[in-house]
């Protein structure tokens, strides 16, 4: 008999670490869009007035910061389709590793700007990891994004 309940006390847990999952992502996706929205608006901000103070990396950083925006508009679409709803972990990773990429290029190409744009990118990374109310897991992977993004950038 006191195998019976054990055996269902293991069941319950199961089944409702599931049910907190499938939540989880669901609860996800409203934060992902407004991630998305917001860095389509930042990416199109940041053609602008990056690329007229920087006029000799116009072309440089007119690709970097327009693949991130697509890239933003392509993660807005999915999240409202089946595959978006499915796997937002991942949309939400690449949609990440686009501004890091984007950022991480900027920085590459203007050393000068690693200060800003280095706050600038911590202040999207950590706040989306916040504001997503992320597994610790998660957290992590986001913070070894960030620090390669560091360390790939030059130091004079």
């Amino acid at each position: 008999m006191k195998k019976r309940k054990n055996k269902r006390k293991q069941l319950n847990s199961a089944e409702s670490e599931k049910f907190i999952k499938e939540e989880n992502k669901k609860l996800l996706i409203v934060p992902i869009r407004l991630i998305a929205i917001i860095t389509s608006v930042a990416g199109l901000l940041a053609l602008l007035f990056e690329i007229r103070y920087y006029a000799e990396f116009s072309i440089e950083i007119y690709f970097g910061r327009v693949i991130a925006t697509i890239i933003a508009f392509i993660v807005l679409a999915s999240t409202y389709l089946k595959f978006g709803k499915k796997y937002p972990f991942i949309i939400l990773h690449i949609l990440l590793l686009s501004l890091i990429a984007s950022f991480g290029s900027i920085i590459l190409l203007i050393p000068d700007s690693i200060l800003i744009n280095s706050l600038i990118l911590a202040l999207l990374i950590f706040t989306s990891a916040l504001f997503l109310g992320w597994e610790v897991q998660h957290q992590i992977i986001l913070s070894i994004y960030y620090i390669k993004t560091l360390l790939s950038s030059p130091i004079d």
